[in-house]
């Protein structure tokens, strides 16, 4: 009975410790997201930097929309949100069929090398980004690709990391259509 007592209790203890722990980090996290939301409807930058060093700095003096306006008036915005959803929309369509294509031949396929290519496209995965940026930089400007929109879909296309989820999906339906070939022929025969 003791032993289950101050088992409860250090149960207790630990989940208290822990929800402190958790909700500490979650207001250190969330501080700069509900800083920088609060000082949007602030209109005076001068004001937010009066009132920097005190808890008034949460709460905007007047309360104004101006900022979210000047958004949109001073910058084309809706151009922005117009390249953004076409340069996604496109590279992700072209990666699909890319990349499906290339996972599907090695899986559907059996020819020399193909083994090679699946390491080739793992290794690939290891390399980050950033030491092909400018490779591909001046690449596309010989091109001539730069300000177009050539440079932000075309080079994004074919991505190992789209292509190696793709493979076991294909392997299985792979797999699966021989055995139901070979089902029918049985019952055929």
């Amino acid at each position: 009975m003791i032993k289950k007592r101050s088992k409860k209790r250090i149960e207790l203890v630990d989940k208290i410790i822990s929800y402190t722990l958790m909700t500490l980090l979650a207001i250190f996290f969330l501080f700069p997201l509900i800083y920088m939301i609060s000082t949007s409807f602030n209109p005076d930058e001068l004001n937010i930097l009066r009132r920097m060093g005190s808890i008034k700095a949460f709460i905007p003096s007047p309360v104004s929309l101006k900022n979210y306006l000047d958004v949109f008036t001073r910058m084309p915005f809706g151009r922005f949100i117009f390249n953004s959803v076409f340069i996604v929309t496109a590279t992700v369509i072209a990666g699909l069929f890319v990349n499906s294509m290339m996972a599907f031949g090695l899986a559907r396929f059996t020819f020399r090398g193909r083994g090679f290519l699946v390491s080739l496209i793992v290794a690939l995965m290891i390399i980050p980004f950033e030491t092909i940026a400018i490779p591909l930089l001046l690449m596309t400007n010989r091109f001539g690709w730069l300000d177009s929109y050539h440079v932000q879909i075309i080079p994004f296309i074919a991505n190992p990391f789209y292509i190696l989820p793709f493979l076991p999906i294909f392997h299985w339906f792979s797999k699966s259509a021989r055995r139901s070939r070979s089902d029918r022929r049985s019952e055929l025969a």
